[in-house]
This record gives C-alpha cells, sequence and structure tokens, in this order.
C-alpha cells in the first residue's frame, strides 16, 4: 500500500490520492519541508514533492524516498503518480479516505440519524448532550459503538464532518 507525504505545493494532489483510497499526509501552510522529512523517516512514506523542495529533501532524507512531480495541475500529477507508482484503485478503494484528515474510518447514518445529529449540534452549545452511532469499519469488517456529542465531538476528540457522497459518482467511474 502506497504511504506518502505531500509537500504544500502539491496539496491538491493529496486530496485527490486520498479520494482514492492512498494513505497520504499532507502538509499545512505552516509546516516546513523539514517537517515533512521527519515524518517521512519516522512514518517510512514517500515524499512528493514539486520544484526546488524535492532537491532539499533528498539532502535531508535520501534519493529513494523522494519524488519530484512534474505535472502542473494536480490532475496531471494524480496521473503522473499512478503510472510511476503503477497505482492500481479498486472500487473499494474510492473514498475510503477523508479527504480532509485522511482518517479511513467512517460514520454511516441513516437519513434521519444525520438530521438528529445536525439538529443536536445546532441547538446545544455545549458538549454535554450525547448519542450513539455504529460505525462500520470496511478494513476490519466490523461495527463499533461511537459516542458523539452534541459539538460534534466523537469519544477520540474527532471533529464529525457531515457530508454526502452522491451514488451516482461510484457508477460513473466503471
Amino acid at each position: 500500500m502506497l504511504r506518502v507525504i505531500v509537500d504544500v505545493p502539491c496539496q491538491g494532489l493529496g486530496k485527490k490520492l486520498r479520494h482514492l483510497g492512498v494513505d497520504c499526509v499532507i502538509l499545512e501552510n505552516t509546516q516546513t519541508i523539514d517537517d515533512a522529512a521527519k515524518i517521512s523517516l519516522a512514518e517510512g512514506r514517500i515524499i512528493l514533492s514539486r520544484d526546488g523542495n524535492s532537491d532539499k529533501l533528498v539532502k535531508l532524507t535520501d534519493p529513494g524516498r523522494v519524488y519530484k512531480v512534474l505535472g502542473s495541475n494536480a490532475t496531471a500529477q494524480l496521473a503522473e503518480i499512478r503510472q510511476h507508482f503503477n497505482l492500481v484503485v479498486k472500487e473499494e478503494d474510492l473514498f475510503s479516505r477523508c479527504a480532509i484528515c485522511n482518517c479511513p474510518y467512517f460514520l454511516i447514518l441513516q437519513p434521519e440519524q444525520a438530521k438528529a445529529l445536525k439538529a443536536a449540534q445546532e441547538a446545544y452549545n455545549s458538549s454535554t448532550v450525547e448519542q450513539m452511532y455504529d460505525v462500520y469499519d470496511r478494513r476490519k469488517n466490523l461495527v463499533e459503538t461511537i459516542s458523539v456529542t452534541s459539538d460534534g465531538l466523537t469519544q477520540y476528540g474527532v471533529k464529525l464532518q457531515l457530508h454526502k457522497v452522491k451514488i451516482s459518482k461510484f457508477s460513473e467511474s466503471k
């Protein structure tokens, strides 16, 4: 499984890779290439970089750990990465990671549960109201119960983000 970190000029590429299920750390605008090197070495990730950063990163890590992205936009970069790393994407990989936080876990709610949670978030300003939801972890093939407070935090302290994905997006890609 491909595990990468992208520097600031490649943030758009990072989000696209997450859509394909790639475990991808995206550097924040406030982070430096030194941070990328440290994360890469600590977690065994390949660094995807553009411009002069890639030469500097090779000096901080090693040549085999840095790939210099040549594409000028995220779509071209994605095609380049898929070809270079022979990245094969299966249907179950699509949207298997959060494009915002890289988490591989998703809360699957029925429409009425999502509406109730949204109403609870809007109605209360404190985190005293708690609801329990079942989370399906596709990678472990099990259902786990998590609690979500009215301010949208799980018991792990992660902010719950409510989004819809159109089913038609999956059928178009076949």
